[in-house]
């Protein structure tokens, strides 16, 4: 890599312990690109509610995406209506009060036409934060093998076709997992899209759920963005930007969840 004008073959971190004093950590100065076939519906106008720390907002920067961080003081009384999607962040109703306190008024963004997608949560969340039904257990289940197979329940869904058709090849060189925190049971107006599981485990379905509620969509996503974003994987972000392109399919498509 260049700097000013010198040439670096590596970088490092330097780490303090105790035991261990200073110690620099070493690594290539290399900068990885990655090329991504992904298409993304429209420009939405998308907020962020941060959990307990993540690089999934600053991640969407490829794909033109731009989020609003919402405050305390936004969530408590600004107009969520200004925007298309709300994200909530990793374990966010584990660490923020805030956002167990003001639900209610993600719900109502909801039923007014907006799209919540929550990434994946702790225990705490097992609290029917949704709008209708759900469980997660205490002890939730996760799939930890990273090329563990993942099953299309609904490959003709628009969450799985629109704009990009995702197959079996998106969910090839992911990092680290799958997903964490997966619901085990939940109401039938809620629809699972996806299906995985570690050797010997029985199936999970409770990864990827959607529901249509009032005039808008609210998802829950236990699959780790917040590993495969910043590391590039070209399937997460296909997949990613057709959730995020959910306010288009809206007007253009039925959002095919289960209405009763």
């Amino acid at each position: 890599a260049e700097s000013q004008g010198e040439q670096f073959q590596a970088g490092f971190t330097t780490v303090v312990a105790r035991d261990l004093g200073r110690v620099n950590i070493y690594k290539p100065a290399t900068h990885k690109l990655q090329i991504v076939d992904v298409e993304l519906l429209g420009t939405p106008r998308v907020a962020y509610l941060t959990g307990s720390g993540d690089d999934v907002a600053e991640s969407l920067a490829p794909l033109g995406v731009t989020p609003t961080m919402l405050s305390s003081a936004d969530l408590a009384g600004a107009d969520l209506s200004l925007y298309d999607v709300i994200l909530v962040g990793c374990r966010a109703y584990a660490v923020r009060q805030d956002i167990r306190a003001h639900n209610a008024r993600l719900l109502e963004y909801v039923k007014h036409g907006g799209v919540l997608i929550i990434q994946y949560q702790t225990p705490e969340f097992d609290h029917n934060f949704g709008p209708y039904p759900y469980q997660m257990g205490r002890f939730p289940e996760e799939v930890s093998e990273e090329d563990a197979t993942v099953k299309l329940l609904q490959p003709d869904h628009p969450l799985l076709t629109t704009p990009n058709k995702i197959t079996a090849d998106d969910f090839q060189g992911w990092f680290e997992q799958r997903g964490s925190k997966f619901w085990t049971t939940w109401d039938d107006h809620y629809t699972p899209l996806l299906e995985s599981h570690d050797a010997g485990q029985a199936p999970q379905q409770g990864g990827m759920l959607v529901a249509r509620y009032g005039s808008g969509v609210y998802v829950y996503s236990a699959y780790a963005w917040y590993r495969q974003l910043p590391h590039g994987v070209p399937g997460a972000y296909r997949l990613f930007a057709n959730l995020l392109s959910v306010p288009a399919t809206m007007r253009t498509s039925d959002v095919q969840t289960r209405e009763h």
